[in-house]
């Protein structure tokens, strides 16, 4: 295990597996808990993770991305370049979230979801597993499983949730 220190000059363990890029930076300043990173990982340059974020095996986390405290990130999930994780968010094994997404405080991402660029998914909502959400999307109803939310053909409808279970 490689050891890294923080700002506040506390240590995490890092597997050796996992590549860690230029100006990561890990927090335990808010909350106070260690950060726990999985095997297998890549965390690009600029990531921030804050304390008490756990992050399972063979994750991909995109350069400049927030994983904020107390966030789950499950086994196998790729988080694209610019994307913020809020406190309390927890997202399921092998998820895709594009770039430029917005998860707000606890949100619940199931399983096999796939988020388009630019979504953001609002506070307190669950996608539940294997549905898709299509880019520029803006979500504050939970997403029924195998659901497909796309935005609505007129300016200023709410996106359209169809296909669902």
């Amino acid at each position: 295990m490689k050891e890294y220190s923080s700002a506040n000059g506390r240590n995490f363990r890092v597997p050796k597996s996992t590549k860690i890029g230029i100006g990561v930076y890990l927090s335990t300043r808010r909350i106070g808990p260690r950060v726990t990173i999985g095997d297998d990982c890549v965390i690009e340059r600029g990531v921030i993770i804050n304390g008490g974020a756990t992050i399972g095996h063979s994750t991909q986390i995109g350069a400049r991305s927030l994983i904020d405290m107390k966030a789950v990130i499950g086994d196998g999930v790729i988080i694209g370049t610019g994307c913020k994780v809020r406190e309390g968010t927890s997202v399921g094994n092998r998820s895709y979230l594009f770039d430029d997404i917005t998860l707000e405080k606890d949100v619940t991402i199931e399983g096999n979801v796939v988020i388009g660029p630019g979504a953001t998914i609002r506070e307190g909502v669950t996608v539940h597993s294997g549905a898709r959400i299509q880019g520029g999307c803006t979500v504050k109803k939970n997403v029924a499983r195998y659901g497909f939310v796309r935005m609505s053909a007129l300016p200023g409808k709410e996106p359209y949730n169809s296909f669902g279970e």
